[in-house]
């Protein structure tokens, strides 16, 4: 099983993890929130994200992220999905086939 995590934006993928278990996938993801978040995020948001990432609170922080990256920043959205095949042409089919679009699944976090 490979979890993967896919991060779009209106100018295409900014991030892409096809992991071997969940933990992974998070500690992966938790990465991207954390570079981001420094530099895209007002200094309040910035501090709130990273102090839940300081308590363990990985999901809550990574959730905290696109909410608040959608109000101060850019569009951004994050798909997250379990697949027994992760090829790359199943992934690129999957980057193809599932960009989400926030007219329609709104900005934040989707699950597939």
């Amino acid at each position: 099983m490979h979890h993967v995590a896919i991060v779009y934006a209106p100018r295409g993928v900014l991030f892409l993890s096809a992991t071997h278990s969940r933990a992974a996938r998070e500690r992966q993801l938790a990465g991207y929130v954390r570079e981001q978040a420094i530099r895209q995020l007002s200094p309040s948001t910035r501090d709130e994200v990273l102090e839940l990432m300081h308590r363990g609170a990985i999901p809550t922080a990574v959730r905290r992220y696109f909410e608040a990256v959608v109000r101060e920043w850019d569009d951004e959205w994050l798909h997250l999905e379990s697949l027994e095949d992760a090829s790359p042409t199943l992934l690129t089919e999957r980057i193809k086939t599932r960009t989400p679009h926030p007219r329609f699944e709104g900005a934040g976090v989707a699950r597939g």
